[in-house]
């Protein structure tokens, strides 16, 4: 083998790593806070640990990009740098997956759910249960209701106001039971006049409701009922029906098989339900969400601060402007249990309240719609539906839009889809307004 040929592949190799060392250096810093939260953030912000891992992606980035460039012609040093680096990645990724497990423990040892104890489907909170930690209170009362202790009867002649709804009626992750936008509003209202209840359960959808209301709530003889309808998956959590979820030790589980039986495979992304080997691991399901997201939008065109998936479990999947079939079965049969509810409360001589609570991505979107989504939608076919019956009906995008417009706060928990407590403070402000203005003065 000639010299000039010895040197030409030595030059080829010295090329080869200055670019790939560029790479590096320019993906450091590209791969920046912006950029990100531009890319993944609906708000703008991010939560503490996505900084982190920005951070030391970034510098570590940059430092094996000019450790090639510094070393491009001593192969056995490129080898060391390389050697480090893909150690150092792995141990990100170990301490990402440690920081996420240790994130979701709480919900690991909140195991407040039970099977119904009529049998008849759903289920249900157990009574009298208690979690404290440093950061939040989770009890609840005899008729298993996060909530104080009441009575079935209604020994003080109030008007009771009874709340329905999922998580976020429930007030999970909320520090304490008075910080839920439920206690807001008991603390606003004239305590006289009114009594509020809570029967929020995290995990409901339209049917849980409708069967909660049968054989729990009416025994407390309300006046109203408040029925919360959470824009970013009552559609969907109604459809799946009772079989959702398995009740496994206190938690919800998702139901595989109902999961494949009810949704097509072109709208059942595996990410939701796989739980064997890697994807287990939550870090890994992780960025490859994010990689995912970046492909979509580089090759669909889709807005970038209101990104919808074509996966039936996601939110944003009900504010795409054209419901597919299974979309379009959904909502129907959503609106059927509504009606239910309806006619439910008018034989028992009940007044029926529908508010309608946005996801985050709906809140903070910059476009309000374009050819892709409308995020008047989920939420217009409800109201549409409150509007035939003459329900009263309260939407809190167009205010919490509004409020956030000149109140430049963070009411979501960070890396979390739930309202904080300042979140439920704004909201509970806001149904109080509302209960004040338009129900409770007739």
């Amino acid at each position: 083998m000639s010299k000039k040929y010895c040197a030409m592949r030595l030059k080829t190799k010295e090329i080869t790593m200055s670019i790939i060392g560029t790479i590096f250096i320019l993906l450091g810093f590209i791969f920046n806070q912006w950029f990100i939260a531009i890319l993944f953030s609906s708000d703008g912000r991010l939560a503490n640990i996505t900084k982190i891992i920005i951070w030391v992606c970034e510098i570590s980035f940059v430092a094996y990009g000019f450790a090639l460039l510094c070393f491009r012609k001593n192969i056995k040093m490129i080898a060391n740098s390389s050697l480090l680096f893909v150690t150092f990645i792995l141990c990100l990724l170990v301490s990402l997956e440690i920081s996420l497990s240790l994130k979701e423990s709480i919900r690991e040892v909140v195991r407040i759910n039970m099977p119904n104890p009529h049998g008849t489907g759903s289920f249900r909170l157990k009574p009298n249960f208690y979690y404290k930690d440093k950061e939040i209170t989770i009890q609840t009362n005899s008729h298993g209701m996060r909530w104080r202790e009441v009575s079935i009867n209604n020994s003080a002649g109030r008007r009771r106001i009874a709340f329905a709804g999922d998580s976020f009626t429930f007030g999970c992750w909320v520090a304490q039971t008075k910080n839920t936008f439920v206690g807001v509003v008991d603390s606003q209202l004239d305590s006289k006049k009114f009594e509020i209840l809570n029967f929020g359960v995290a995990g409901y959808g339209l049917d849980d409701i409708k069967l909660q209301i049968e054989e729990e709530i009416l025994k407390f003889r309300p006046a109203y009922i408040v029925v919360v309808f959470f824009n970013g998956n009552d559609f969907r959590d109604t459809y799946l029906g009772f079989n959702k979820y398995n009740i496994v030790d206190g938690l919800t589980e998702w139901n595989q098989a109902n999961l494949d039986k009810k949704i097509p495979r072109e709208f059942h992304k595996k990410e939701y339900i796989e739980n064997r080997g890697f994807a287990r691991l939550k870090s890994l399901r992780l960025l490859r969400g994010y990689a995912s997201k970046v492909i979509d939008t580089l090759l669909s065109g889709k807005s970038s601060d209101f990104w919808y998936r074509d996966d039936f479990m996601s939110y944003t999947f009900w504010s795409q402007v054209n419901y597919p079939e299974v979309a379009i079965k959904a909502k129907g049969q959503s609106l059927k249990t509504l009606d239910d509810i309806r006619k439910t409360c008018e034989f028992n001589n009940i007044k029926l309240i529908i508010i309608s609570l946005p996801f985050r991505e709906q809140v903070y979107a910059k476009k309000a719609c374009d050819k892709y989504h409308d995020i008047s939608l989920p939420q217009r076919y409800i109201e549409k539906y409150a509007s035939n019956y003459s329900i009263p009906y309260l939407d809190l995008l167009l205010s919490l839009r509004s409020y956030l417009a000149t109140n430049h706060e963070d009411i979501y928990f960070g890396g979390d889809v739930h309202l904080n407590d300042r979140g439920h403070y704004v909201v509970g402000k806001l149904i109080t307004l509302f209960l004040n203005s338009e129900v409770l003065k007739y």
